[in-house]
């Protein structure tokens, strides 16, 4: 054991040596570091003093331009500790002034902006430059670096020194007896406590040697105890199987565990269930998966895509149940490997998603539905927007078109001719704004129950005519056809406008067939809502054998404008018409076409049921009757004032300039606000308000309810783009005298503010 000693000694003192010169070496490069530091910062320090104390200086010689005091404080510069060179430039790079010697060489360079302020501006004069050198900096630290590594290395070398000495007696000798103890150990015999030969004092008690011992005497007997162990982790390991299969069991999804080479080895009972399987399970993953012709997709295909980690996580694939039906399923696959990182099997898990495919195809339906619903919605609101700002143009252009037909003398016939065709023209756009409105829905309806197999047998008279011979057209009426609520106008008009399609689609020859039925309907599509409907519906079908509709334009031949026909042919708003009638009347429709075959619309009405029974009364839509009368065109003797309100400038401009022709005194503005405030000043001698409906902050509503808390009695004529915006009950509410469908017609408008001013006199 001396031998053993000795050598870890050696080791020991060999360690120590290395160590100690390392730890001198460092710290001197340590300490040399920071001296290196604080001369750095030493020399910056001095510069930036230079700089607070010189640059004034500096700058009122250079903008004085006094070259010799100049020089002095370059020179005088230069000569400060550690500086080498100092110079002063121009903005172009230009040298001013310098002093000393240039050196690029272990330098620390400071350069300072030279500024003036000349009549509270600043002007740039220049740099001042100024190099220092760290030559000295390096000189000091040389001189000190020696006496450094010296005295630390005696320090260091010396603590070594105790170190070893102290580890040798304190540790060394007693690993010694340590290991020749160890050596001696036999497995099979029981060997007693070991312990060292020590004095251990208070201090050392519980020391790592005495931790050394501890561990000796543990291991030994621990050794007693191993088989109890490992007979404890077999029943453990037991009981983690019949964990791991009451999981496996459990799982709802189907598990199958396969070798590499594609053989089943392993099922869980949900994968008999899921695959009817009662007996046994198939050999081969193959079995399991239909073999897709086209992307020559098999079992071990894709097997081979989990080999080559190219398989996403989540396939979906076709499955074949044992009794030969497929069902949809998706899969996830993994490798299982052991420790070692050999792949020794494969883990898969299949759902069936057969219920959730069809989820997503209804919620799709859904969403077909709501965007359908939603996109004729927005049309809907566009459109009577439109129809609003529209009429108001209309009524302007109609309006003017009048005054100067009245102006125009008689002699002037081709004059007059080309007025009245601008107002027939302005009638027919006036005629295609109420089209627009039964689209959005926002056009009147007088709705009456009606006997719709009598009334189409009516209608057919007033089709034949428009037809021509060579389309044969044929009327089919179940019997015991219940009523339905609806206008009768515009059911009319719904059939002309599908059977004048159906006659242009045909190109003057074929067949054309209306079929009235009753019918229970499941789960319908309208075609131009998208919503399903069912129940009890009276149900129109009327198919012809023309040219048919092209799939893709379905969808959209219920859009205003939109229009199959050659330019010229037609405005593209006759099947946009019958969407916002139907939809008015709570109906629906549905199309079927075939390119070449023709076209079948079906229109779906909600029957009224046998003894109940229907007021008109009981429609929401009550409308007030629009005024045609006739006109005195006499103008008024006695001057009295008529306020004019609306947002659209053409209109008042009209409006004012019409009346005023009358005799009348007109107040307008394109504001309500300023109309209220108009109002507010001048009431007491305003007698007549005419205002628009639909306005920008207050509307026609709100205005007339603010103006009649200054003058309740106050005659009120409403105008409106929009046949929707008022009923009986607003026009009681709020004190309406009468409502006026834009666009405005003047003599009709003169009509009612001399009967409302004559009435006002009495």
């Amino acid at each position: 054991m001396n031998f053993f000693k000795c050598k870890i000694s050696r080791v020991l003192v060999l360690y120590v040596v290395i160590f100690s010169s390392f730890v001198t070496l460092l710290l001197t490069l340590l300490q040399l570091r920071i001296d290196y530091n604080y001369g750095v910062s030493d020399i910056e320090q001095r510069l930036e003093i230079i700089k607070i104390t010189n640059i004034d200086s500096v700058t009122e010689s250079l903008w004085t331009v006094d070259e010799s005091l100049l020089k002095i404080q370059m020179d005088g510069l230069s000569r400060l500790p550690d500086v080498v060179y100092v110079e002063i430039v121009d903005e172009q790079g230009g040298k001013i002034s310098s002093s000393g010697e240039l050196s690029t060489t272990y330098t620390i360079q400071q350069s300072y902006p030279l500024y003036k302020t000349y009549r509270n501006s600043n002007i740039k004069l220049g740099h001042l430059r100024i190099i220092a050198t760290k030559k000295n900096l390096y000189k000091r630290l040389l001189d000190t670096v020696l006496v450094i590594l010296i005295t630390q290395a005696i320090k260091t070398f010396l603590v070594s020194i105790f170190i070893v000495v102290v580890i040798n007696y304190l540790v060394t000798r007693h690993l010694s007896r340590i290991a020749d103890f160890l050596e001696s150990i036999n497995v099979k015999k029981k060997v007693n406590e070991f312990s060292l030969d020590r004095d251990v004092s208070r201090m050392q008690k519980g020391d790592e040697l005495d931790r050394v011992v501890y561990s000796i005497n543990k291991m030994m007997n621990d050794n007693h105890l191993k088989y109890l162990e490992l007979k404890e982790s077999q029943h453990k390991l037991t009981q983690s199987e019949s964990r791991f299969f009451a999981i496996f069991n459990s799982i709802s999804d189907s598990v199958v565990v396969s070798d590499v080479h594609g053989n089943i080895l392993l099922v869980n009972p949900a994968f008999n269930k899921h695959f009817s399987y009662t007996d046994g399970v198939p050999s081969d993953l193959n079995e399991l998966v239909v073999y897709d012709r086209e992307s020559e997709i098999d079992a071990h295909i894709i097997y081979k895509q989990v080999i080559d980690d190219s398989m996403e996580k989540l396939q979906e694939y076709n499955f074949l149940r044992s009794d030969g039906t497929e069902f949809s399923g998706e899969i996830i696959s993994s490798k299982i490997q052991h420790a070692d990182g050999e792949y020794v099997a494969y883990l898969s898990i299949i759902r069936d998603v057969t219920q959730k495919k069809r989820e997503a195809i209804e919620k799709q339906k859904l969403m077909n539905e709501l965007q359908q619903s939603q996109k004729m919605e927005s049309i809907g609101l566009l459109v009577g927007g439109i129809a609003h700002d529209f009429n108001n143009i209309l009524g302007s252009i109609i309006g003017y078109s009048e005054l100067a037909f009245e102006l125009v003398a008689e002699d002037q016939s081709q004059l007059r001719k080309y007025l009245s065709r601008v107002i027939v023209s302005s009638e027919r756009a006036s005629s295609l704004i109420k089209q627009l409105l039964a689209f959005s829905r926002r056009g009147s309806s007088e709705l009456e129950r009606l006997e719709i197999h009598k009334l189409i047998i009516e209608l057919t008279d007033m089709i034949k005519p428009l037809l021509p011979a060579t389309i044969d057209f044929k009327v089919n009426v179940q019997p015991d056809i219940p009523d339905v609520i609806f206008d009768s106008t515009q059911i009319q008009q719904i059939l002309l406008n599908i059977c004048l399609n159906a006659r242009d689609a045909m190109k003057g020859r074929g067949s054309l067939d209306l079929l009235i039925s009753y019918e229970n309907v499941d789960n319908v599509i309208c075609q131009s809502c998208q919503k399903g409907i069912s129940g009890q519906y009276v149900v129109i079908r009327i198919l012809d054998t023309g040219c048919g509709i092209e799939e893709d334009k379905l969808t959209t031949i219920f859009d205003p404008f939109f229009t199959t026909k050659d330019q010229g042919e037609g405005t593209g708003m006759g099947l946009s018409v019958v969407h916002g009638i139907l939809h008015q009347h709570n109906s629906h429709i549905s199309v079927e076409s075939k390119i070449g075959k023709g076209t079948r619309f079906t229109l779906y009405l909600p029957a009224v049921e046998p003894g109940v029974e229907f007021s008109s009364e009981e429609t929401t839509n009550k409308k007030i009757d629009i005024d045609k009368q006739d006109v005195d065109r006499t103008v008024s003797n006695q001057q009295q004032t008529i306020l004019v309100v609306d947002d659209e400038d053409m209109l008042v401009n009209f409006l004012m300039e019409y009346l005023e022709s009358y005799g009348y005194k007109v107040l307008s503005s394109t504001d309500s606000l300023k109309a209220l405030k108009l109002f507010q000043k001048e009431h007491k001698h305003i007698d007549l308000l005419i205002t628009d409906h639909t306005m920008p902050n207050l509307t026609g509503l709100e205005l007339i309810r603010q103006i009649h808390v200054y003058n309740p009695e106050l005659p009120v004529i409403l105008c409106s783009g929009l046949e929707d915006v008022i009923t009986n009950d607003d026009r009681e509410k709020y004190k309406i005298d009468y409502y006026l469908q834009k666009p405005v017609k003047g003599p009709l408008l003169i009509e009612k503010v001399k009967q409302l001013l004559s009435e006002k006199q009495l």
